[in-house]
């Protein structure tokens, strides 16, 4: 038939890419994941997510397709928030349709190449096992963040995933957002069973009713590392800072903030299945993690990977962590030799260059600091204030180390 009859529909769509591990369809769009969505054929191959995608337009969203051409997603009531009004018919704004909704479910991978989602929107409260993700059955999502999600479902819901199921991984992912749900209800997935998650956070606000969770609500035979919450969390039965229930699962250095859980009674310094409750002074110190084995940019010990960043202004995560290949990393542990800059953790000045760093930012001069160690300051003597190499240092050039400049010495700390 002609294009433009009705009933014509869009199966001659393609994505770009093979869906192969070496050639994975490109998700470039959000009619890209749409597609996607509509698509079960495709739930086993492989793609990947090519740039940020602003979702919020899932927000008025319907499964009817009015116009009769097999895609629900672009007609013109998708467009317009629906009609509420008493005795009015026109279809609900459930919003996104998650992928591996039906069996065989999700069982190819989804690589996020280090974007965002932002402004999913899913109002299915009748329906269970809902997320981006409804099910992932021995597939693989990574590096990718959500933000600005809201999400409502049934039973065994996330914002990323319902349930993440055998020997399915999940790695490299944040979540933020809100979540409405009922039983199994966390900000990664609902439920975690026989499968793993690694290196991931959530800052969520949850709420849900039985095995509540501020990563996951349930976990069965589950392996899981390397993981925080500061989710906010509500519910009327089992609720847990990082996990609502957890059965034969292993946890390895996984953590949640006790002060932004909204828990009565939960305290810094309480576990439960494995997790560790901290304060909020001690979830924004990036020590409390590289001693715990995560893998950060600006140390080895842990690794060379580089999965983790520090947020040493709390200008990007309010201090916590943030996962290395979102854009406002800058792959620098600590600026001092150690600290945080307040009263209980000052900024350490062991070095001479820490004093010449304090020296030239401001931005600094408000924290607080405790020289470490004696420092010999002989080698400014030569120092000059140009900055020859560019690097963003007045004191480490070649000249710096002779006294071929302007041998100005040390500028002094607050100066106008």
């Amino acid at each position: 038939i002609l294009s433009w009859q009705k009933g014509a529909d869009t199966d001659l769509f393609a994505f770009a890419g093979a869906g192969t591990p070496d050639d994975p369809f490109r998700i470039s769009t959000l009619t890209d994941l749409g597609h996607l969505s509509r698509l079960p054929a495709t739930w086993n191959d492989h793609f990947l997510q090519t740039a940020d995608l602003d979702a919020s337009a899932t927000a008025t969203w319907d499964d009817l397709d009015e116009d009769g051409d097999g895609i629900p997603f672009n007609d013109p009531a998708d467009a317009v928030p629906a009609d509420t009004s008493p005795g009015d018919n026109s279809p609900e704004d459930t919003g996104f349709l998650p992928i591996g909704r039906a069996a065989p479910h999700f069982t190819g991978t989804y690589d996020g190449g280090g974007h965002l989602l932002t402004g999913l929107a899913i109002r299915r409260p009748a329906a269970d096992s809902v997320g981006l993700f409804s099910v992932i059955k021995g597939g693989a999502v990574k590096d990718l963040g959500l933000t600005a999600a809201d999400v409502q479902g049934g039973s065994r819901s996330g914002l990323l995933a319902g349930v993440l199921d055998t020997a399915s991984v999940a790695q490299g992912v944040f979540t933020a957002g809100t979540l409405q749900g009922a039983d199994d209800v966390g900000p990664i997935a609902g439920l975690i069973r026989s499968a793993a998650l690694a290196n991931a956070y959530t800052h969520a606000d949850v709420t849900g009713r039985d095995r509540v969770g501020g990563l996951a609500g349930s976990a069965t035979g589950a392996i899981l590392g390397y993981l925080y919450s500061r989710s906010s969390l509500a519910g009327t039965g089992s609720v847990g800072g990082a996990l609502g229930a957890s059965d034969a699962s292993t946890l390895t250095s996984v953590y949640w903030d006790a002060e932004a859980d909204s828990l009565p009674g939960t305290s810094p310094g309480d576990s439960q299945f494995g997790a560790e409750a901290r304060a909020t002074s001690d979830m924004i110190y990036f020590a409390l993690y590289t001693d715990a084995g995560f893998d950060f940019a600006g140390e080895t010990a842990n690794g060379t990977d580089d999965i983790w960043d520090a947020d040493q202004l709390a200008s990007v995560n309010d201090g916590y962590p943030l996962l290395a290949w979102q854009t406002q990393a800058d792959g620098i542990l600590t600026l001092f030799s150690a600290g945080q800059g307040t009263p209980a953790r000052p900024y350490e000045i062991a070095t001479l260059q820490d004093l010449a760093f304090l020296a030239q930012n401001p931005a600094y001069w408000d924290a607080h600091f405790r020289q470490t160690a004696d420092i010999d300051a002989s080698a400014t003597a030569t120092w000059d204030d140009a900055d020859t190499d560019s690097d963003g240092n007045r004191y480490n050039d070649p000249d710096d180390a002779d006294a071929t400049g302007g041998n100005q010495g040390f500028p002094g700390i607050g100066q106008e």
